[in-house]
This record gives C-alpha cells, sequence and structure tokens, in this order.
C-alpha cells in the first residue's frame, strides 16, 4: 500500500477547482449528486457512483466533492475520513485490504454505523494481483456480512474469465480495473477495445448471478517505474469513462488521484462531468414502451469479443417533453464512416439529435423506423440527445 503524500500542492487545488468549473458549465442535466444528510436521510444513497480510488486523507474530500465528484474508495483506515465524507455528501466504498480474523468484526461494527459508508470491498484483484485464496475471501465476506447485513461487499477483478467467478458469486457487485494504455502506444492506444470487452464479460456473468451492475475502474494514472504504462490523454480517458457504460456497467472510479498531473485530473474532471450530465437518463427507469434501436455496425469485424460499436438508448422526460439519450463507442480499433442507428416505434414527430459537447446537430430521418448516421473515428464517443421538434 503506498504512504499518503505529505504535502498537497496548492496548484492541484487550483486545477481540481477549475475542473469543478468546467463541471457546472458542462452539467445540463438534472444533478446526480446525493439528496444531503439530514436526520430524515441517515444513510448516503449513490445510485452511479463517479469517483477516485487512492490513498487520500480527509483533506482531500472537499475538492473530490467541489470537482463534481460522488464518491471515494480510500486505500486505510480512518473513521474521521468517513465523518468528512458524510459532510460533503460523499460516499465512500471501505477497503479492507483482504482482513480478516477477529478484529474485522469488530473494525466493521465501529465503521458501519457512518452514514457514508455505501459498501464494503474486500479485496482488491483477489486473483491476479495481490493473490488472496477463494478461502480467505469467504471467510471475509461471510464475517462482513454478519457484522454488517444492511450494505453490499464488493471486490475489484483484474482478471476477467472463469477463474473470478467463484469470487464473483459470493458478492452483490463486483468492480473491474483494466488499464490499456501503454507507455510504447500513442494516442489512441490500440488496446483499449480491452475495456469494452472485460466490463461486458463481467456483466454477463453478473446478470447470470443476479447481481448488480458492474463499477469499471478506469485508468488515470502511469507508473513508469514498476509498470509500462503511461498516463492517458483525454480522448483515451474519455472512451474509458463511457464505453463501460454501454456495455452495462453502472458506476466508474478513477485510479489513481496522486498517480496522476494535474492537467490529467482536471480532464478526468470533465469527462465525469459529462457523464454526470447523463446519468439522470441512465438511472430514470423509465419505460422505452416499444422502443428499440439496432446498428449496421452490431457485430465484431475486429475479433475484439466485444461489437465495433456498442451503445445505450435511455429516456428521461424534461419539461414533460420524451428525450432520448444515445451514447456510443468505437470499440473496433479502426475508424467506422456512415455508422447508421435505426430506432424503432419513436412517438410520431420530426427529431433532431443534439450532439452533446461536440456543438452540431443530426437529423434524423424516416417514419415508423427512424435512422441516425454518423462516423466514429478510432475508439470515439458521441452522446446524442434526440428529441422531437
Amino acid at each position: 500500500m503506498r504512504s499518503v503524500k505529505d504535502t498537497y500542492n496548492h496548484n492541484i487545488r487550483c486545477a481540481i477547482l477549475l475542473a469543478a468549473a468546467i463541471y457546472t458549465a458542462l452539467a445540463t442535466a438534472v444533478s446526480a449528486q446525493p439528496a444531503p444528510l439530514n436526520a430524515g436521510n441517515d444513510r448516503l444513497t449513490i445510485d452511479f457512483p463517479i469517483g477516485w480510488l487512492d490513498s487520500m486523507t480527509p483533506e482531500h474530500v472537499p475538492d473530490i466533492a467541489a470537482a463534481g465528484f460522488n464518491c471515494v474508495i480510500p486505500y486505510g483506515y480512518r473513521l474521521d475520513y468517513l465523518d468528512v465524507a458524510a459532510e460533503h455528501n460523499v460516499g465512500v466504498i471501505q477497503y479492507l485490504c483482504g482482513w480478516g480474523g477477529e478484529g474485522l468484526t469488530d473494525f466493521v461494527n465501529e465503521y458501519k454505523n457512518s452514514p457514508a459508508l455505501i459498501a464494503w470491498e474486500i479485496r482488491d484483484e483477489p486473483i491476479g494481483g495481490h493473490v488472496m485464496s477463494i478461502d480467505v475471501f469467504t471467510d471475509c465476506v461471510n464475517t462482513v456480512r454478519a457484522a454488517d447485513p444492511s450494505r453490499d461487499v464488493t471486490a475489484i477483478f483484474c482478471v476477467t474469465d472463469s477463474r473470478m467467478l467463484p469470487y464473483l458469486e459470493l458478492l452483490d457487485f463486483a468492480m473491474v480495473d483494466r488499464y490499456p494504455v501503454l507507455a510504447s502506444q500513442s494516442s489512441p492506444s490500440p488496446s483499449l477495445y480491452n475495456v469494452a470487452r472485460d466490463v461486458k464479460y463481467v456483466v454477463e456473468q453478473s446478470d447470470r448471478l443476479g447481481l448488480d451492475p458492474p463499477i469499471y475502474v478506469a485508468q488515470a494514472h502511469a507508473f513508469p517505474a514498476t509498470n509500462p504504462l503511461r498516463e492517458p490523454t483525454a480522448f483515451e480517458s474519455r472512451y474509458m469513462t463511457f464505453a463501460p457504460v454501454t456495455v452495462g456497467a453502472r458506476g466508474i472510479f478513477y485510479f489513481a488521484w496522486f498517480e496522476t498531473s494535474e492537467g490529467h485530473r482536471a480532464e478526468v474532471a470533465v469527462n465525469a462531468a459529462q457523464l454526470s450530465s447523463v446519468v439522470p437518463a441512465i438511472t430514470s427507469g423509465e419505460s422505452l414502451t416499444g422502443v428499440t434501436i439496432v446498428s449496421n455496425r452490431d457485430s465484431d469485424t475486429a475479433d475484439h469479443n466485444v461489437n465495433d460499436i456498442t451503445y445505450l438508448l435511455a429516456k428521461l422526460t424534461e419539461d414533460e417533453t420524451p428525450c432520448y439519450y444515445l451514447i456510443a463507442t468505437n470499440n473496433s480499433g479502426s475508424a467506422q464512416d456512415d455508422v447508421t442507428f435505426t430506432i424503432s416505434a419513436l412517438p410520431t414527430g420530426t427529431y433532431t439529435a443534439e450532439v452533446l459537447y461536440e456543438s452540431r446537430s443530426v437529423t434524423l430521418t424516416g417514419a415508423e423506423s427512424m435512422t441516425l448516421v454518423d462516423d466514429f473515428a478510432d475508439y470515439e464517443v458521441h452522446i446524442y440527445k434526440i428529441t422531437a421538434r
């Protein structure tokens, strides 16, 4: 476990406050932040976590909250961290580091009364990383559930194949980390598709087991001394922010707070703000009432074990007007021209699609089945807000 930095650079604080201003300007939809804690709401509820993971002290929570993030996973154990998080409406997934034995029950009993605590993380990478046997993992899960049966239990996985399944079936939801951006690769990294592929696998297995959707842990770091990684570009970070959502993830954490530059931390905040602006649609639960969507790229021509284009269509009624949000990502590893989405059974009308954060629009054509045609650069993301004119 890395120690917390002794000093907190003033320039970092300025970068985060700048990102907060960008967040405010970009958040065009209803805020995804939870309601403030009060006597009538004594436990924080976060439907779609967007946050940071790293060794962070309570002093960092206000800046994280100000930059628009609603959740953290802090390495280490400090009860006052949870107190500060509750004051700033930030949820905490408490990392347990595979801690077992009698002391675990005492620890859970001490921490479980915090309203900021939303879940327990049993282990980071129990296979393929910080290895933990299934027997010890099971004992830890059972101990935590016995002491605090009201909260979810999770773990982060870097291995996404059959080896994770005995661990997965013990949890309420999984988290997936995949760090694809290598120092030897130019941007965009040709390995980015691994993010969508791995999350898709865990989504499918979670559905099979009846678990909640997984959360993705995105690369926002570089460890040049120990790993052949480089810091992602803003473009790559945007792909890693949205691609998991298009295949079924319902939350994201960025790793790591201290292992990235001030500039990239601000870029992450911008991408997270864009995601946060469409979370109300993603989590609205509004029925599409028979509306269906297909594309002419619903196949895996690149042999990536994930479709060339993946997408999510969601509905949110705004000011009594139904709005349809389409989030789409290119996972193919090459540019895709004339990608055609066919949307059937939309209410009668003439529709246009604003391409959010790109200062342009696309007109839908057709009648009973309407089509939206657009081009996608390699690993590009487009977010459309479709409304009737």
